[in-house]
């Protein structure tokens, strides 16, 4: 089972990808703060779901993150 969500901001530099799970570690480009814990939180709970998080951003284009569950039958 997969979830996307996508969006058409200003996108995540392919220096920044690798830095964006990294627990408190947070650039955003319209300048707002945040505490660097959300994709941290949601690696947690997709790991502890055997699933996985894909993402894939262009910057000036935007970014998609997709949340890859397994169907409940391959958990068994």
């Amino acid at each position: 089972i997969q979830l996307s969500v996508r969006d058409t901001g200003h996108g995540i530099s392919a220096e920044d990808l690798r830095r964006i799970i990294l627990p408190f570690w947070t650039r955003r480009a319209d300048g707002s703060r945040g505490s660097g814990l959300g994709l941290p939180l949601v690696l947690a709970a997709m790991d502890r779901a055997g699933g996985h998080l894909d993402v894939a951003s262009t910057p000036g284009e935007g970014s998609c993150f997709t949340l890859v569950y397994p169907l409940p039958e391959a958990r068994a």
